[in-house]
C-alpha cells in the first residue's frame, strides 16, 4: 500500500512539475529581435569614408533599419540599376548618371535632391618633378603618364576632360592618359610612382595627403559643377527609410562628416 501511495505522489508530482514548465516557458524563453530591415545604397565610391562613418548615427535614429552599401563608379552603379539591380537609393558623382536614370523612369524624381559637392586637383607623387606645377605644365616631356579616371565608369573622368580642354591641352596629352576605374585607383597608380601624374577629386586627395603632393585645383570654370544627387528608386521596397536617408544626406549632423572629409555641403549654404 505504501508502495502504491508514492508511486501516486510522484505520478502527481510529475504532473505538476510538466504543468509548471508550460506555464513558465514563455517567460523565460527569450524573445527573438525583429529582423531589421535591409536599406540599399548605392553611392560614388568618393562617399565611402563618409557615408561609412554617418551610416552609425542613421542607424541610431531609425533602430529598426540597418544600411547596407554598395560603393562603385557612378557610371558603373547606374548601369547595375539600369540593369536591374535593387536599391532603394541611389548616391551619384554627378548629374549625368543620375539624369540617365531619371530618363529611363528608374528614379522617384520627387525625392532627388543635391547634398553635396567637390573640386578637381592635380596631384603628383611626392618626389614629383620640379617642372611641374600646374595643369598646363602636363604637356611637358618629363611628364609621360598621366592617371585619369575613365569617363564611361565614373564622372571624374568627364571633368578631368573639361579641365584638360579649358586648359588648352587635351589633343597634346591624350597619349600620356591611364584611365582607371575608380578615383582610388589613380590615387593608387600616384603614390607608389607608376604615373606622373593624377587627376582626382580634392576628397580623395584630403584623405591620403600625407601621400601625395598637391599641385592645383582646377578653377571652378574649367568643369562642370561637381554636384551630388542622391534620389529614391522608383522600384525601392523601403521607400520610408530611403526617404528618410535622403533626408539624413541633407541634414547638419551628416553634413557636418561631408564637411570634415573635405566636401561642400547643403547645409554650409555652399
Amino acid at each position: 500500500m505504501n508502495i502504491q501511495r508514492n508511486i501516486r505522489k510522484v505520478a502527481v508530482l510529475v504532473v505538476i512539475l510538466f504543468i509548471l514548465a508550460g506555464a513558465l516557458s514563455p517567460a523565460c524563453t527569450p524573445t527573438a529581435s525583429p529582423a531589421k530591415t535591409e536599406v540599399m545604397i548605392f553611392a560614388a565610391m568618393s562617399l565611402k569614408q563618409p557615408l561609412s562613418q554617418a551610416a552609425p548615427l542613421f542607424e541610431a535614429e531609425n533602430p529598426e533599419a540597418v544600411l547596407k552599401f554598395n560603393f562603385s563608379g557612378s557610371g558603373t552603379l547606374a548601369e547595375q540599376i539600369a540593369y536591374g539591380a535593387a536599391a532603394d537609393v541611389f548616391a551619384s558623382a554627378g548629374m549625368k548618371e543620375m539624369d540617365t536614370l531619371a530618363e529611363k523612369g528608374l528614379i522617384d524624381k520627387d525625392t532627388r535632391r543635391v547634398f553635396a559637392a567637390n573640386s578637381l586637383v592635380l596631384i603628383a607623387p611626392l618626389d614629383h618633378s620640379e617642372a611641374l606645377h600646374g595643369f598646363s605644365d602636363l604637356v611637358l616631356p618629363q611628364v609621360r603618364r598621366i592617371a585619369v579616371c575613365d569617363s564611361k565608369l565614373t564622372p571624374a573622368g568627364l571633368y578631368a576632360n573639361e579641365a584638360f580642354k579649358y586648359y588648352g591641352i587635351g589633343d597634346n596629352i591624350s597619349g600620356k592618359l591611364i584611365p582607371s576605374a575608380q578615383v582610388a585607383q589613380v590615387c593608387d597608380y600616384t603614390v607608389r610612382g607608376e604615373v606622373d601624374a593624377g587627376v582626382v577629386y580634392l576628397t580623395d586627395y584630403l584623405a591620403r595627403k600625407s601621400e601625395l603632393a598637391l599641385i592645383e585645383q582646377a578653377p571652378a570654370a574649367a568643369h562642370s559643377k561637381i554636384e551630388y544627387p542622391a534620389a529614391v528608386m522608383n522600384n525601392s521596397v523601403n521607400k520610408g527609410y530611403a526617404n528618410r536617408f535622403i533626408s539624413f544626406l541633407c541634414s547638419e549632423k551628416c553634413g557636418k562628416i561631408l564637411s570634415d572629409y573635405g566636401f561642400k555641403t547643403v547645409t554650409a549654404g555652399n
